[in-house]
């Protein structure tokens, strides 16, 4: 008797890490491991996104940003998870978030050059530019297929934006005018999204070895291309309240979605604002077509009820994507 109830304890305290581990700070939270009924999961992160690079939209060429630009994000996140019964788990998570990039402005005088103060003022190029808001809200629904040693669950989320302002062309009338940038820093695409997943988990028990598996079809509405998405999960216990794990996910995008409007590129991203030629910029077609694909990893500490993640990752493939690095500390709290 006492061997079985140790056997029940141990599934249990795989089954509460594997719960904890998947709704790690990751853009899906829910994972086939679905709450009990009645059960509610809260989590709260911090999470801080850093890039000197980016890659370029067609190409994917990585590429400084040009007049030593910068882009930061820093966020609060918060979502939870609940157990609905007859293998149904419904979840919700946003973000209050804010956004900025951070270049030196370039003095484009033309022709005629100006000759008094305010000429020089509006021949200025200032692409410099933050958003602070709540971020997109994503709901989603999860059945279970299948439980046990092997889970087998489809995942549904809809993402909806909050009302902030959406991504345009660099420029108003896409003709170059320091009069007519407008500010292409925002806290979102400000489209819907419609993604489905198939996601698969596992336990090995005899080496208490975590795996999951998700893939997924994300219909992007009013504009951008549709993506293939997944990501693979692996995490490992080390004794009764670590949790170590390593994690890939990406998108790819399978067709090419709707321009909306122009943006610029620098031929050399590396030319100093004061040295900037007339003929450095190229003009191309903007898209909200994104591919990336970012690696990370983390550990979990289980305090009692709560429990502590923190996350790093970096970005080092994509194409009209930042190359991100990602810091991100949070916490999650187990109810019922």
């Amino acid at each position: 008797m006492d061997r079985i109830d140790t056997r029940v304890a141990q599934r249990v305290a795989l089954a509460t890490f594997a719960l904890t581990l998947l709704c790690a700070p990751t853009p899906a939270d829910a994972s086939p491991w679905v709450l009990r009924k009645h059960t509610l999961v809260v989590g709260l992160n911090a999470t801080a996104q850093l890039a000197r690079n980016e890659f370029l939209s067609g190409s994917g060429k990585r590429q400084p940003y040009p007049l030593n630009g910068r882009f930061e994000s820093y966020s609060i996140g918060l979502g939870a998870r609940y157990g609905l019964g007859y293998n149904i788990e419904l979840s919700l998570r946003t973000e209050l978030k804010g956004v900025s990039f951070v270049s030196d402005p370039v003095l484009l005088p033309g022709d005629p050059a100006p000759t008094d103060l305010a000429g020089y003022r509006s021949s200025v190029f200032n692409f410099s530019g933050r958003a602070i808001g709540l971020g997109d809200v994503f709901f989603g629904v999860t059945y279970a297929h299948l439980r046990g040693g092997l889970r087998l669950a489809s995942y549904l989320e809809v993402k909806i934006p909050t009302g902030y302002r959406s991504p345009r062309a660099t420029f108003a009338n896409n003709q170059p005018n320091p009069e007519e940038i407008t500010d292409d820093v925002t806290l979102g695409d400000g489209q819907v999204d419609l993604m489905y997943q198939v996601q698969l988990g596992y336990v090995i028990r005899p080496t208490r070895t975590l795996l999951e598996l998700d893939l997924g079809y994300k219909v992007r509405f009013n504009g951008p291309g549709h993506q293939l998405v997944g990501q693979f999960k692996v995490g490992q216990f080390l004794g009764k309240h670590v949790l170590l794990y390593a994690a890939v996910e990406g998108a790819y995008t399978l067709f090419e979605g709707d321009v909306i409007g122009q943006t610029f590129v620098a031929v050399d991203p590396r030319a100093p604002a004061r040295d900037w030629p007339d003929n450095n910029v190229q003009p191309i077609d903007y898209r909200l077509d994104r591919d990336f694909l970012t690696v990370g990893g983390g550990v979990l500490l289980r305090v009692g009820r709560p429990n502590f993640v923190l996350r790093v990752a970096h970005t080092p493939l994509g194409r009209n994507y930042a190359q991100l690095t990602a810091i991100s500390l949070g916490m999650l709290v187990s109810f019922g």
